[in-house]
Parts: structure tokens; sequence; C-alpha cells
């Protein structure tokens, strides 16, 4: 719904902010919980990806030095991320890896969305 063609009461706006509010507090909580027990990232995952209304996610491990990522815990996808695919893309999204803490990046602030789709990781992965 558009919030702008369909004003709300202030009592709506409010209710809604709170529930927001509850549902962000709850998330934190299911990845603070995975963050201890690690057989509770898929849960954790599932929660972030509806919360913001994505269709898939994952939990996207790299090792400094290595030019790959591995995807050890996921929802909705179910094809591993091959090595050489990513490789082809690596300097434009190593930012992801670099980024300073608490701060969002997509890949769409590292390379244009043209760039990104012609390539083969995006065709053979992110596309299915």
């Amino acid at each position: 719904m558009n919030r702008v063609s369909h004003p709300r009461s202030v009592s709506e706006s409010s209710k809604d902010n709170s529930d927001d509010q509850q549902q962000l507090s709850d998330l934190i909580s299911v990845i603070y919980d995975a963050a201890i027990d690690p057989s509770r990232w898929e849960d954790a995952i599932v929660s972030i990806v509806q919360f913001v209304g994505g269709a898939a996610g994952g939990l996207f491990c790299k090792d400094v030095g290595v030019q790959h990522a591995t995807v050890p815990h996921r929802f909705g996808f179910d094809v591993p991320l091959r090595v050489e695919l990513f490789r082809q893309i690596y300097s434009s999204a190593e930012g992801h890896f670099l980024g300073d803490l608490e701060q969002p990046i997509a890949t769409t602030d590292l390379m244009s969305f043209a760039a990104l789709t012609q390539s083969e990781l995006y065709r053979q992965w992110a596309e299915p």
C-alpha cells in the first residue's frame, strides 16, 4: 500500500510504527540467537527475508585473501554459488566484505545493475 495515496490517521500510523519496532526487535533477537547457536541461522535468514519483503537470502562468508565466498546458510535458493562465477565480479563486489560495520551495502552500490546483469554470475545464479 502506498502511504501517500492512502493517508492514515495519527493513531493508525503510531500503531504501525509500534508494530514495526516490535517486529524489528523480534528479528534482532532471532539474529542474536543464531549468533550464539549456529543451528538457528536458517530460521534467522527466513525471518530476515520476510522482514525486508525479499524472495531469498543467505549468510555469505568470505575468508580474507581468497576470491570467493561460501553460503553455509540460505533460504529461497538451492543452487550454491560457484566460485568461478563469483570471481568474474570479485573486484567490484569485494566492497561487500570490506565495508564499515552496520553500514548496508547493495551490489548496485558497487557496480551498475546493467554490468551485474551481464555477468554469468547473474545469469546462471542470481536471475533464476
